[in-house]
């Protein structure tokens, strides 16, 4: 899934669509849909330069999280978000990703996924922390002062005049 939005990238519609319809074309979600969403207007949705102009009735948006496997929450914010509303959840990029119905997993799955995703949070504020230290001691080294060359013609040695040495 190639088109998931990175974290500057608002979520859409479009992009929900597009993130959450994988290798199933717009006819397959129109005929999952069935009477309720045509595949002409998953297209129209999916597409990130239709500028959607009304809010879908609730019956489209509970068949296209139905469809796409997404919670309705996450349909309803995205309009918002097209329509021009202030939608921010306050919740972790990350999180608003999951995929929904991840219950269907057993426990022991569930598990499994939350120790690895524990293990990458650790290791991540391990190396920031690394990071942040280096950057501390790398401040605290005194800057080294390149002394001025001195300008030299190779005649000091030589006298005053580049002569013989006077005693």
């Amino acid at each position: 899934m190639t088109d998931a939005p990175n974290d500057d990238e608002v979520e859409t519609l479009a992009t929900l669509i597009r993130l959450f319809k994988g290798r199933r074309s717009y006819r397959d979600l129109g005929a999952e849909a069935g009477e309720g969403l045509g595949w002409s207007r998953w297209r129209q949705l999916g597409d990130p330069n239709f500028a959607l102009n009304t809010v879908p009735k609730p019956e489209t948006v509970i068949t296209m999280s139905r469809v796409l496997r997404v919670p309705q929450r996450r349909i309803w914010l995205a309009i918002g978000r097209e329509m021009g509303l202030d939608v921010d959840t306050g919740s972790s990029p990350f999180l608003a990703r999951m995929v929904a119905r991840t219950s269907a997993l057993s426990q022991r799955q569930q598990n499994l996924l939350l120790e690895l995703i524990a293990e990458f949070v650790d290791l991540q504020v391990a190396l920031a922390e690394m990071q942040e230290q280096a950057a501390e001691a790398a401040a605290e080294k005194p800057v080294r002062q390149l002394r001025a060359a001195r300008k030299t013609t190779g005649t000091e040695s030589r006298g005053p005049r580049g002569g013989a040495r006077t005693r």
